[in-house]
């Protein structure tokens, strides 16, 4: 093009714009941002009062400038917006696509709520140029919900998570990932609002989705999504004196945390709750065999836990508590008050209810001297 005297300045323009976007998606910055620059040049030259092409070179070229961290990257950006709303009367692809590479670059920087603003924008563009339920308004409406968690907008958040979820089941052009965003984000929702059987249902669809990924999908978190929100419906169930079904729900949950690895603390946590609710639900129908293996094992995965400090004076309390005939009865709430002391105040609950259960064991067994001792301490 360089060569060739027919070539006017404006298809040459054109030919480095193209030449910057192929090196950009081929790893090549800085070949790009010279081939941008370029065709930036150009195209203010022609265009001194704002011109289509210019406004989408500028948005192109910010774009990538957002990327590499460049000061330039906002006021070309919004240079590029500003024009665009000069050009585009009406709703068009270039403009949602400049807003959207400003609201883009916002969120890199921090300022969610100016891109909330933008994303609003760029859906009720796609809602003006597009049939209900096109894939495009359902993306730009993922878009939307994403920014409005980064800026921690949660009540406004639920009506349009339930509209992306469902857009987006119905279209062929929307990724499993879309999919997988918005399935965990209302199975959080719903479980912080205490909906566990709402959330359950969200949770199930998430793991589904992410199976379906292969192995790009996130199989150990979905589980542990999955198993968290079982726990807690099994605890539902316990509250309603339902032994039985929270036991199933429960051995559900454990058959699943069988399958996860990851030793994150609030995995563990969570994991040494799930049997210890296992072991209360045996309790309750009986089977206090079973019940004892349960409240071990919530020991075991509370001792690998390095923040268990609380999941293991539970799970002393309660084998102490459970089995006071057994003869390690009394190290079990030894151990478990001695964790209340270190680490909770006199007026917690579960600091109070370990002292009371050492001191009626002690005095069940005879123990004086160490009776009186826990009860000088307090005082």
């Amino acid at each position: 093009y360089r060569t060739l005297p027919s070539v006017s300045e404006a298809k040459l323009a054109q030919a480095l714009h193209r030449l910057g976007c192929a090196q950009q998606l081929l790893g090549k910055p800085l070949e790009a941002t010279q081939s941008f620059r370029e065709a930036v040049t150009i195209q203010r030259r022609l265009h001194p009062v704002g011109h289509p092409d210019l406004a989408v070179s500028l948005a192109v070229f910010g774009g990538l400038l957002s990327e590499l961290s460049s000061p330039d990257a906002e006021p070309m950006l919004r240079e590029a917006m500003s024009m665009s709303r000069q050009i585009y009367a009406e709703a068009t692809d270039e403009k949602v696509a400049i807003l959207e590479r400003l609201a883009r670059h916002l969120e890199r920087q921090g300022n969610v709520t100016e891109a909330v603003s933008l994303r609003r924008e760029c859906l009720e563009m796609r809602r003006a140029m597009h049939a209900p339920g096109h894939p495009r308004s359902a993306l730009a409406l993922v878009s939307l919900c994403i920014t409005m968690e980064d800026a921690g907008r949660v009540l406004e958040l639920e009506p349009l998570l339930q509209e992306a979820s469902e857009l987006t089941k119905n279209s062929r052009f929307a990724s499993l990932w879309d999919r997988a965003f918005l399935s965990n984000r209302l199975s959080l929702l719903h479980s912080q609002r205490g909906e566990h059987e709402k959330a359950e249902a969200f949770a199930r669809e998430n793991l589904r989705i992410h199976e379906a990924l292969g192995p790009d999908g996130d199989i150990e978190n979905t589980r542990i999504n999955l198993a968290t929100v079982l726990y807690y419906r099994g605890r539902e169930a316990q509250a309603d004196n339902r032994p039985d079904e929270a036991l199933t729900i429960l051995g559900e949950a454990h058959e699943l945390a069988a399958q996860i690895q990851s030793e994150r603390p609030d995995w563990l946590t969570c994991r040494s709750a799930l049997s210890m609710g296992i072991g209360r639900s045996l309790v309750a129908t009986g089977e206090s065999s079973a019940a004892k293996s349960a409240f071990l094992e919530s020991l075991a995965v509370a001792e690998r836990n390095p923040e268990g400090e609380l999941s293991r004076l539970i799970a002393h309390y309660t084998l102490g508590g459970s089995f006071p005939e057994e003869p390690g009865a009394l190290d079990h709430l030894r151990e478990a008050y001695r964790i209340a002391v270190e680490h909770l105040p006199l007026e917690d609950p579960d600091y109070v209810n370990s002292r009371e259960a050492l001191c009626y064991l002690l005095a069940r067994r005879g123990e004086v001297a160490e009776l009186e001792k826990v009860r000088t301490e307090l005082l």
